[in-house]
């Protein structure tokens, strides 16, 4: 496999992994508010 088209997936993952975790840690910050 391609070195940089693997990395290119990873990092696509890793940036969608990023942005699921961002918005459980804004709705966790949301809970603990109310």
């Amino acid at each position: 496999m391609d070195l940089d088209a693997y990395v290119a997936v990873r990092h696509e993952a890793w940036r969608r992994l990023e942005v699921l975790v961002a918005q459980r840690r804004h709705t966790g910050e949301e809970a603990d508010e109310l």
